[in-house]
């Protein structure tokens, strides 16, 4: 998505986001200030402009973009939008979506609808900043489609009849899945068999 940068007026951020600059307090030439002038951007909306460009993410042809930049442990993209550091996916779905209602959280749709991804930090879905795969929903929702997504009701049967031999543990490496997980099966908080 491309912003046409003639259409903002002097004075507001060359983002889109609409909200007016500072007046630059002295000459940069590096940074393109020049003193009693409007700056053109608000600090840290060009590196989201950049982004957005294509500058931090690849088009992937499953649709999603995929982000080049930092990652957490989690295996998220990380950046710094609005003066606040935060998930990339995030900034990406405030830059473009909007606002986020309280409470809520982002779910990548696009890891929901993949049938051979098996989550954790390894998950290349974590790394998708397209807004389109992005939704907000609430954190138990959220944790709820992560778990159908890994494992379905035939899975949860053959876990529920493994229970009364092995641990937790075990059947957690045979489904390469969290113990927590393994957990929530047995006890049927996801899953209602």
């Amino acid at each position: 998505m491309k912003i046409n940068k003639q259409l903002i007026k002097d004075g507001y951020c060359l983002c889109g986001c609409g909200e007016k600059t500072s007046i630059c307090d002295r000459n940069d030439n590096r940074r393109g200030y020049i003193k009693g002038q409007p700056h053109k951007y608000i600090t840290g909306h060009h590196q989201v402009i950049n982004e957005l460009n294509t500058v931090m993410f690849k088009k992937l042809s499953n649709g999603c973009w995929e982000w080049q930049g930092l990652l957490d442990s989690g295996g998220y993209g990380r950046i710094k939008y609005k003066r606040q550091a935060m998930t990339a996916h995030r900034a990406f779905y405030l830059h473009i979506i909007g606002n986020i209602p309280k409470g809520h959280v982002i779910d990548h749709l696009c890891h929901n609808k993949c049938k051979i991804c098996k989550g954790g930090s390894n998950c290349q879905h974590r790394k998708c900043v397209n807004p389109m795969h992005l939704e907000a929903v609430t954190r138990a929702e959220n944790v709820h489609r992560g778990f159908k997504s890994i494992l379905n009701k035939d899975k949860v049967r053959v876990i529920i009849s493994m229970n009364k031999i092995f641990s937790y543990a075990k059947i957690a490496k045979v489904f390469n899945v969290s113990t927590s997980t393994i957990q929530h099966a047995v006890e049927r908080k996801i899953w209602k068999i």
